[in-house]
């Protein structure tokens, strides 16, 4: 795989199309309360919560406020064929491979490609924490994060689904590179190998996010992925 590139955040608008097909989404911030944070380390209502954990807690909802930046791009982009053994033809030559493909891809006339990220600021402070031995601070710093992006993934999924519904087509799970997904019992993945050919499906335009040599992504509060959409089934006059 070649060296990683190094990228800048775009701000084209939201949903705007770019000349490279891409478009542009900012998800907005995150709420992320003490309150959640606790309640993910096992704190459930009622329980007594140390008075240094609370304060931590409020301390990192506070951090990822300020310093979460929550940026997408995706595309648009047209199947084109599905073979037997699970490779995914997209136009302008785009292929993917995968078994499960077949399950949960069949019958999509497009895919939206995605990366998503919430910036490095979150990255560079939890290093320091963790250089600072603030381990605790950092647990539960990564762990906002987290529920930060799972809520920027799903706005970004209600917008590209709003934009596909005057289409009449409605969006399947999610799936990315580096996932197991199981299909009739069996487990069938989508090798992390092939997020090189993911990255290089967007262009040669800028990206939010960096694909190092080992296939992680940096900064590393980021995913990607791709939704199918397919054709919503036709409502009877009984329902």
């Amino acid at each position: 795989m070649s060296s990683a590139r190094r990228v800048s955040v775009q701000t084209d608008g939201m949903g705007a199309p770019r000349a490279d097909g891409c478009r542009s989404f900012a998800p907005g911030r995150a709420l992320v309360t003490a309150e959640r944070i606790l309640r993910v380390q096992g704190y459930t209502p009622g329980r007594r919560i140390p008075p240094a954990l609370q304060n931590a807690a409020e301390s990192t909802a506070e951090i990822l406020a300020r310093i979460a930046a929550p940026q997408a791009r995706y595309r648009h982009l047209a199947t084109r064929a599905l073979d037997e053994d699970g490779t995914l033809h997209l136009a302008d030559d785009i292929r993917f491979q995968c078994e499960a493909f077949n399950a949960y891809l069949g019958d999509c006339r497009e895919v939206v490609l995605f990366v998503l990220t919430l910036g490095p600021g979150i990255d560079l402070i939890e290093r320091n924490l963790i250089g600072s031995g603030n381990l605790m601070e950092a647990v539960l710093l990564e762990s906002a994060a987290w529920m930060a992006i799972e809520h920027a993934t799903k706005k970004l999924a209600r917008h590209i689904a709003a934009e596909m519904a005057s289409e009449g087509l409605s969006p399947t799970r999610r799936m990315a590179p580096g996932y197991e997904f199981r299909v009739g019992g069996r487990k069938l993945s989508w090798p992390l190998e092939q997020h090189g050919q993911f990255f290089a499906a967007f262009g040669p335009g800028p990206l939010p996010v960096e694909l190092l040599e080992s296939c992680a992504m940096t900064p590393k509060m980021s995913r990607s992925g791709l939704w199918g959409f397919r054709p919503r089934p036709e409502r009877t006059l009984n329902e």
